[in-house]
């Protein structure tokens, strides 16, 4: 089932992303008022004093000390509370871009930006399109970060322009397929798993091949787009199996979330910078994993979530899921050392068949790339991403 609106089209708001009875609401706005605006100085204070002693770039190390203080001090429901709906950012967004003189600048990308939202079988989940699908000639399916809590957030849509933007009126134009899929606490693991691979196959279903396709994601999407690759590889029993003609044309993994280990030493250098804490990721996982067998998959060695911490063969035969693995992560980040032994590890496991690139971005913390366009910026991080995805798709 789709949904096609024009832009112009009266829209009526969703609202937020999540509800808080008159209680919660109650004592999300005292939070707000009176204990939330201690840690979130403090945050800021001290990730902008050690940008500078690092001679990093401070604003965006505030920012990331005010994520890191939503993350910390609100539960994943006032989150969602504090954040609207993924619909209504979408639709803003567009909103925002259809008198955006920027897109303006590149002819016939005004057209290509109208609602697109395609509802999946499952009932669950949708795809927001990004970019024209009925002419594009590549997609990427694109799934959001957030920590399974954070709803969609207008930088992703900004990073997802740029593909559009860099391969406009090409041969391989892309339109980028934003997966919405359901946030924690409604849903617990692998539902968020089962549901990205509900929208690569409705990729395919719409007769997108393969080597037509990129998936990936930041921080938690990384996640879920290494889960897809190996449940391609070793298909999860609660999951739909899901079967490719031929391997995908990539993946790209941003600072992805592979592993629960918080005494590498990344965490230990990086934690009071980061916008992420080890305090943070234990209730991620806490909250991910919640009433399911989560936990257990991994003392069994199974590593559809956390393959860093199951024995390394877990990453054998990647190649028969793709052949080009772009991985990313800050160098003033937490989950630097692990995302550095995920790349080693899939190119060690892998040789001849995966092409894995590791970027480290020497001034960047986590997820920079969502920072960027948060910011509206074109930044480092976006640049590489672009230039790793133009290449994989121009090598077919």
């Amino acid at each position: 089932m789709a949904e096609q609106t024009d832009r112009t089209s009266p829209y009526k708001r969703v609202g937020r992303a999540g509800k808080l009875s008159l209680l919660g609401k109650i004592k999300y706005y005292l939070k707000c008022a009176v204990i939330v605006p201690i840690p979130l100085l403090f945050n800021i204070i001290r990730a902008t004093t050690v940008a500078a002693n690092r001679r990093l770039t401070v604003s965006s190390f505030a920012a990331a000390g005010f994520l890191r203080t939503l993350l910390e001090q609100l539960s994943p429901e006032e989150i969602q509370y504090y954040n609207p709906n993924a619909c209504d950012t979408y639709h803003a967004w567009l909103e925002e871009k259809s008198k955006d003189p920027q897109v303006k600048k590149f002819p016939g990308l005004q057209e290509k930006l109208s609602v697109d939202i395609e509802t999946l079988p499952n009932g669950k989940s949708s795809i927001f399109w990004v970019g024209d699908r009925r002419t594009c000639k590549k997609v990427v399916l694109f799934f959001h970060g957030g920590g399974y809590v954070f709803p969609l957030l207008p930088g992703h849509l900004e990073w997802a322009l740029r593909y559009v933007e860099e391969t406009l009126n090409t041969k391989n134009e892309f339109a980028v397929a934003v997966l919405q899929y359901t946030l924690v606490p409604s849903a617990r693991y692998p539902s968020q798993f089962a549901e990205a691979v509900d929208g690569l196959q409705h990729l395919f279903d719409s007769g997108f091949e393969p080597k037509n396709i990129i998936i990936g994601g930041d921080s938690v999407g990384g996640q879920m787009a290494h889960a897809l690759l190996a449940h391609v590889v070793r298909p999860h029993p609660a999951v739909r199996k899901i079967e490719l003609a031929h391997p995908l044309a990539g993946a790209f993994l941003v600072s992805p979330f592979v592993s629960l280990n918080t005494q590498t030493a990344s965490y230990r250098s990086n934690a009071p910078i980061d916008m992420l804490s080890a305090p943070i990721i234990r209730d991620t996982a806490r909250s991910f994993f919640h009433g399911t067998n989560g936990h257990e998959e991994i003392k069994e060695g199974l590593g559809w979530s956390f393959p860093m911490d199951v024995p390394e063969t877990w990453v054998d035969s990647m190649g028969a899921a793709t052949g080009k693995i772009y991985i990313t992560a800050g160098k003033h980040e937490i989950f630097a050392t692990s995302c550095e032994e995920y790349a080693e590890r899939v190119r060690g496991r892998n040789t001849g068949s995966v092409d894995v690139t590791l970027e480290i971005g020497e001034k960047e913390a986590h997820d920079f790339i969502l920072l960027e366009g948060l910011l509206k910026q074109k930044g480092d991080a976006t640049e590489r991403m672009l230039k790793w995805a133009i290449e994989a798709i121009s090598e077919d």
